[in-house]
């Protein structure tokens, strides 16, 4: 592993993002995992993202909005359309 100033960073950002939500094509997938095998900085960067994805599905609960909230709101982007 040795590259600490990675040219490509934003690229991988996105790329790390993709794969993290399992929306990255094979290609895409096998392309950053090869990366991260060279860059210090990327793989450091898809370990943050990943442990901030950890942290917020640990820590947040999913509560179920009221009806009468949904139904406003459709009606509010009803009324924008």
């Amino acid at each position: 592993m040795q590259n600490t100033n990675c040219p490509e960073v934003e690229k991988c950002l996105e790329l790390i993002h993709l794969v993290l939500d399992n929306e990255a094509p094979a290609e895409q997938e096998n392309y950053l995992t090869e990366h991260l095998e060279m860059c210090m900085q990327c793989l450091e960067n898809f370990n943050i993202e990943k442990e901030i994805r950890t942290a917020l599905k640990t820590r947040l609960e999913n509560k179920k909005v009221p009806l009468d909230l949904i139904n406003t709101i459709k009606v509010k982007i009803a009324e924008i359309d």
